[in-house]
């Protein structure tokens, strides 16, 4: 027969598309109350999986409304920036103490010998160029 006849199927199936993983989704998280918070996750691409997803999470709000990580982080520091001083302040009093003998150790009145090159150097420690 003469007639020209043509057919388009055309069949859309789930099974084409990429299974979803947790980069597919976007997180909201909800208001913290009575330690629970609500927690949904959106689909954002076309891939194989729940459009939307409801749970729950338990969480922790310190009483002042502050993120306990916040109140983590700053006593750390503190711990840290105290460790710091405690190690400058004993080394202060420890070269202070160092000082103090030498300066007691001293003979009274002025004995240095004028002809002497390195000016004193051999009295604190340093060593002379001779």
């Amino acid at each position: 027969s003469g007639d020209n006849c043509s057919v388009v199927f055309r069949h859309s199936s789930i099974g084409a598309c990429p299974v979803c993983t947790w980069r597919d989704y976007e997180t909201a998280y909800g208001d913290c109350i009575n330690n629970v918070q609500s927690v949904t996750q959106t689909r954002t691409t076309l891939c194989h999986g729940a459009l939307v997803s409801h749970t729950t999470q338990s969480c922790v709000v310190a009483t002042s409304g502050v993120p306990v990580g916040l109140i983590v982080a700053f006593v750390l520091i503190f711990v840290a920036v105290t460790i710091v001083a405690a190690v400058f302040i004993t080394k202060h009093r420890r070269m202070s103490a160092q000082y103090s003998r030498l300066v007691e150790s001293r003979p009274l009145g002025n004995n240095m010998d004028h002809d002497d090159e390195d000016h004193g150097a051999h009295e604190i420690g340093i060593p002379s160029d001779h």
